[in-house]
């Protein structure tokens, strides 16, 4: 039952637009059996091929999955909503298990996301996701290197989904507790752990309702749930919404009063040890600032030039930091518009075996890390 509630939920956190909206970007598992779906060719055949075997292996010696979606238009949606949305409507990681990623590339906003599945969240939390990218995706990006870094990229993840294990050798430890001595907050500063969020799409108004209560109580316990101190002296207290503040920075603050971020704060009544937690907002007008890394960028856009069928467009767009003033005018493209076929799906996909014709039905609540490089 806790299996189905937690599916409904993750269905529910999907809004028919996003839906809609994303439907031609293909499930790569059900197209062509390809771990990657890359409708615009980004990524070199041999790439993909890398790719596929290097995920093939993962998915068989742990369960795990990853699924990589290279696209240039993400049909008017934040990278992180994209890839949060996708991860969720392929179903990728194993069901009741939630042990799957999602690594979204958008070449046209130079942006990456990484979206990590409820189980994987404990080994690769958002500030260790965050890390991938800045230390290895990004700085080969930089180099006009796509295809070497989004391999290394996937490797990493991949290295570290192996690493923690339980005794059953399985890697879905889902608690990764700093070191003792650490008092260090395990956080990421740019984008973060997904709140809760969602918008019903529909059902029966009797059980449907009452299920859908149930799962909000599943999301509201994976929240709230009780936080052991790493050194051993049990259970930890969250503050509430005004002590918590002594514990946040001023970016933090202000994400807080723009509702782009909430933060959790858990303290160890005995040893004092901190631990903060990131909640992103579903939907909200602010995205991360290159600059900062605060969710409390401001955009603005103007079309000069509208795309069709048969030409692409141009957009002004205008970005401002709410947090530390930082602000960029630029001109973007808009990609011409698609028509919709069966085509669409992934480059190359004569390595992607691995099992199945699809993905195993996990989910995930917005945990990893994203930004533009």
């Amino acid at each position: 039952m806790t299996t189905f509630l937690l599916a409904l939920l993750a269905l529910t956190q999907i809004t028919p637009a996003q839906a809609e909206r994303l439907r031609w970007i293909r499930n790569p598992r059900t197209t062509t059996g390809s771990w990657v779906a890359d409708p615009s060719h980004h990524l070199k055949p041999a790439t993909v091929d890398s790719l596929n075997a290097l995920i093939s292996a993962l998915s068989r010696e742990t369960g795990a999955e990853i699924a990589v979606v290279a696209v240039d238009s993400t049909s008017g949606f934040e990278p992180f909503d994209v890839a949060l949305a996708l991860q969720r409507m392929w179903g990728v990681g194993q069901k009741g298990r939630d042990n799957g990623i999602l690594v979204l590339w958008v070449p046209t906003q130079r942006a990456v996301q990484i979206s990590v599945g409820y189980g994987l969240e404990g080994v690769l939390p958002d500030a260790r996701a965050g890390r991938v990218r800045d230390q290895t995706i990004f700085p080969a990006f930089k180099r006009g290197e796509f295809d070497a870094g989004m391999l290394a990229g996937v490797d990493a993840i991949a290295t570290i989904v192996r690493e923690e294990k339980d005794a059953r050798g399985s890697t879905m430890s889902t608690t990764n507790p700093p070191p003792n001595g650490r008092r260090a907050v395990e956080r990421e500063t740019g984008p973060s752990v997904g709140q809760r969020k969602g918008v019903i799409v529909g059902g029966a108004i009797g059980g449907g309702v009452a299920l859908l209560g149930a799962a909000a109580g599943v999301a509201r316990y994976r929240r709230r749930r009780p936080r052991r101190c790493p050194r051993g002296h049990g259970l930890m207290v969250r503050l509430d919404e005004t002590a918590d503040d002594a514990h946040l920075d001023r970016g933090q603050q202000l994400e807080e009063k723009l509702e782009s971020v909430d933060y959790d704060v858990w303290v160890c009544p005995t040893c004092q040890y901190a631990l903060t937690l990131p909640h992103r907002a579903w939907f909200s007008r602010y995205s991360t600032c290159k600059s900062c890394k605060r969710r409390t960028l401001e955009t603005d856009t103007l079309t000069l030039i509208p795309a069709t069928t048969s030409h692409s467009g141009s957009q002004q767009v205008t970005e401002r930091c709410r947090n530390c003033g930082w602000t960029r005018t630029y001109t973007r493209v808009i990609p011409r518009i698609s028509q919709s076929s069966g085509s669409s799906g992934s480059s190359g996909g004569s390595s992607g075996g691995g099992g199945g014709s699809s993905f195993g039905g996990g989910s995930a609540g917005g945990g990893g890390a994203g930004g533009r490089y």
